[in-house]
């Protein structure tokens, strides 16, 4: 677990970096929008083009980012809730088959937070 939140950190960096990137190119295609270079006008459409990218890829990134944490967090949860099951069948408050339940019902929680994420994950990588 402690893998996957400085993880987490990187990606924060990574869409801070295209944002700060993003920045930096709105301010060179100001300056090349007002120079007198010959290609200018290819040049604003070029950095346009990539600005439009990064901030398309920097929202995914965050959303992609969102999913993960609530995934992880909803981890933790089901797992805090399996032990709580287990002490309950050791202490005799629940049966083996409550617990057989309750953990399908995890197991089938947890496949589907996982598998929202890898389309988010998947549709994010393919632009």
């Amino acid at each position: 677990m402690d893998q996957a939140l400085a993880k987490e950190g990187v990606t924060s960096s990574l869409a801070l970096d295209i944002k700060r990137a993003e920045l930096a190119t709105g301010d060179l295609r100001t300056l090349v929008k007002y120079s007198t270079l010959s290609s200018a006008p290819e040049l604003v459409n070029r950095l346009s083009e990539f600005m439009d990218k990064s901030k398309s890829i920097g929202r995914d990134l965050q959303v992609l980012q969102a999913r993960t944490r609530s995934s992880l967090d909803n981890l933790i949860t089901y797992n805090m809730f399996a032990l709580k099951m287990l002490e309950n069948v050791r202490d005799g408050r629940a049966t083996r088959r409550e617990l057989a339940s309750a953990y399908e019902n995890m197991m089938s929680l947890m496949e589907g937070d996982l598998e929202r994420m890898i389309i988010k994950a998947q549709d994010t990588l393919g632009k």
